[in-house]
C-alpha cells in the first residue's frame, strides 16, 4: 500500500510539473534494473539563449574490498568507470556535474544537458557500455557524501570506445523552471555498477569544463 502511495505521488509531480518545488532530502528510489538507451535529444538547430557551464565537477571512487571511498585523483575530470585486474582492486567510479542554476527573467522554454564523452577511442571491437544518469539537490561541492546520495533516474545512455565524438543529451527542461535559484546535481555511474566482478576495463570519460567542448545545459528561453 505504501508503496502504490509513493509512485502515485511520484507519477501526480511529474503529470504536473509547474506545481512540484525544490526539496532538499530525497528518498532513495529503486536502481535502475534495465535501460532501453537514450540520451538522444536533438540539440536547437537556433544558438541557445544561454549555455550554463557546471560550478563543480568530480569523480569519486570506490574499492569496496579495500574499504576505500575517496576522491579520485583526476583533478575535475567526469567519469563513470570500472576497472579490476586483481581480486581485492576492484573499483568503481561515478562522475558529478553540480550547476548553480539562476533564476531567469523570462520563461525557459528548453534545457538540453549535453555530455560529451571524452576518454580515448580503440579500433579493437568492444561492446558498448551502459550508463545511468540521475540528479539531486547539490550543495555545489563534490565529495564523498555525493557517491550513494539519493538521487532520482534521468535515464540511460551508451558510450562505445568503439565511436570517437560521442555525445549524450537529455531534456532537464522540467528541472531547470523547478530547481531556479537552487543547486542542481546530476550523477553518472556504469548500469552495472556496484554488482559488477569480472576482471575489465569499463566505461567513459566526459569534457571537463575546461574543454572546448564542455558538459554544459543549453537553454533557452522566451525572447
Amino acid at each position: 500500500m505504501l508503496a502504490a502511495l509513493l509512485i502515485a505521488s511520484f507519477v501526480i509531480a511529474a503529470w504536473h510539473p509547474a506545481e512540484a518545488t525544490v526539496v532538499t532530502t530525497m528518498k532513495r528510489p529503486p536502481p535502475f534494473p534495465t535501460c532501453e538507451g537514450g540520451g538522444h535529444v536533438a540539440l536547437p538547430r537556433s544558438k541557445p539563449t544561454i549555455t550554463l557551464l557546471p560550478t563543480a565537477t568530480g569523480t569519486i571512487r570506490s574499492l569496496p574490498e579495500l574499504g576505500i571511498l575517496e576522491r579520485a585523483p583526476v583533478a575535475d575530470e567526469i567519469q563513470s568507470t570500472y576497472f579490476r585486474t586483481t581480486p581485492e582492486n576492484r573499483e568503481f567510479r561515478r562522475g558529478f556535474v553540480e550547476f548553480a542554476v539562476p533564476e531567469y527573467p523570462r520563461r525557459v522554454l528548453s534545457a538540453i544537458l549535453v555530455l560529451p564523452e571524452g576518454g580515448g577511442w580503440s579500433g579493437a571491437p568492444q561492446p558498448a557500455d551502459t550508463h545511468t544518469l540521475s540528479y539531486y539537490p547539490a550543495d555545489l561541492s563534490v565529495d564523498v557524501s555525493d557517491y550513494d546520495r539519493p538521487a532520482r533516474p534521468v535515464g540511460c545512455f551508451e558510450t562505445d570506445v568503439n565511436v570517437a565524438g560521442e555525445r549524450a543529451a537529455f531534456d532537464v527542461t522540467d528541472l531547470i523552471r523547478r530547481y531556479a535559484g537552487a543547486g542542481l546535481g546530476f550523477r553518472v555511474r556504469l548500469l552495472d555498477d556496484p554488482a559488477q566482478t569480472r576482471m575489465a576495463a569499463l566505461g567513459a570519460d566526459f569534457q571537463s569544463p575546461y574543454s572546448g567542448d564542455p558538459v554544459r545545459i543549453e537553454i533557452t528561453t522566451a525572447r
